[in-house]
This record gives C-alpha cells, structure tokens and sequence, in this order.
C-alpha cells in the first residue's frame, strides 16, 4: 500500500473538482486530487492501492443519476460511489436534498440543463405566458402545471447571440434532442417536463418531443 500526507485531499475530477484542487494549490496547500479516469473525464476505475492522509476533504464525484438514462451517466459514471466511500469512511454528509431536485429536461428525455432555462419563456398549452415559471424558483410552477394534465412549453428567446454559441460550445449534447428534429430551442416552442435525475426514465412519464399547436 502507498501512504500520501497532504493537506487536502480532493475526491474527483471534474469542473468542480478540478478547481477546487486549483484553489486549494494556489493558497499554498498540499493537494492530492484522485478520480477514477483524468481530470476531466470518467472512465472505469483505475486500479490501485493508496491511502492518503488529508488535513481536510472535499468530495467532489458527481451525484447517482446512473438509472436515469440520461447523457454521461452510464454504468461508469455517476453511481454515487463517492457518496458511498465517504459514509464508509464515516463522513457526515449534508446537502443531500438538492440530490432529488427535479430538473427541467425536454419532454420525453432525460437531458436535465436546467441552467440553461435561465433564458426561457414558459408557455401554456394554449400559448399563454406560463406566469412565474422559471429554472430557480418557479419550477413549481411548471410543476402545478404539468399535474393538470396538460403539457408545459419553453423557448429560449431570452439568450442573445453570445449566449446561444456559449450554451452550444458548453453543452452540446443538450441540443442532439433538437438537432435531428429540426427545432430550433431559441425560436420554436418545445414542450418540457420535470425530470427527477436519480430516478429511472421509465418510471417517469415520457412522451415524443411535440410542438405547440399554432
């Protein structure tokens, strides 16, 4: 067994951990960053036996959202093994209510960018303004709408040019569910629905991704 000493040890590599890593360097402390594949990426567990001794911890190896089907989140990625290794070691965990929040996804997907509905307009079925719908704090909204049974529709008109290159430089797989269909999600109406992430998509309502009736 290799034995480390470091200052702080950061569990993942993605965004959020990659820079946590980044900060906690440039403040002047030792850092041991470990994950699973390389910095930036997830692929299947590398093989190994170390044990790192960290003055603190941060635990950044994405949430368990490998049931949903959704874009990334296969079998390798996503298991909530890191959730699981820190209660094995006897952390204590906290925020673990956002780990269930409903995401805002196209109807009939799994693909929850809800940041990215920042710049929608929510619609009624009948091509009303959905009032005070929105990515934060008006997701009930949408939610009050969709359990009367009828559908609920965005368009991101609200994203200027620099934002709509930006969304697709960042996020391109959240427009592989509009692309094949011709949609174009800045100017054409799209119907949505509220997707739990850490929830399998056939125990979720799915339907095909339709546009409003003009």
């Amino acid at each position: 067994m290799t034995d480390q000493a470091t200052d702080v040890l950061v569990v993942g590599g993605g965004p959020a951990a990659t820079w946590a890593a980044l900060k906690a360097a440039e403040a002047g402390a030792r850092v041991v960053l470990a994950d699973k594949g390389y910095c930036g990426t997830s692929g299947a567990t590398a093989a190994g036996d170390t044990r790192v001794r960290a003055g603190a911890v941060v635990l950044a190896t994405g949430g368990c959202a490998f049931l949903s089907g959704a874009l990334g989140t296969n079998t390798n990625t996503n298991t909530g093994d890191g959730a699981l290794f820190a209660a094995e070691a006897g952390a204590e965990l906290s925020g673990m209510e956002f780990s269930n929040a409903y995401g805002i996804a196209p109807e009939g997907t799994s693909v929850t960018k809800t940041a990215l509905y920042t710049f929608a307009t929510f619609y009624q079925q009948d091509g009303r303004v959905l009032e005070g719908a929105a990515s934060a704090g008006g997701r009930s909204v949408i939610a009050r709408e969709l359990l009367t049974g009828a559908k609920a529709y965005a368009t991101l008109d609200r994203a200027g040019e620099k934002e709509r290159a930006a969304m697709r430089l960042a996020q391109p797989n959240f427009f592989l569910t509009f692309d094949p269909l011709g949609i174009d999600p800045f100017t054409d109406r799209f119907s949505v629905f509220l997707c739990e992430a850490n929830c399998p998509v056939d125990a979720l309502f799915v339907s095909p991704l339709t546009r409003p009736l003009p």
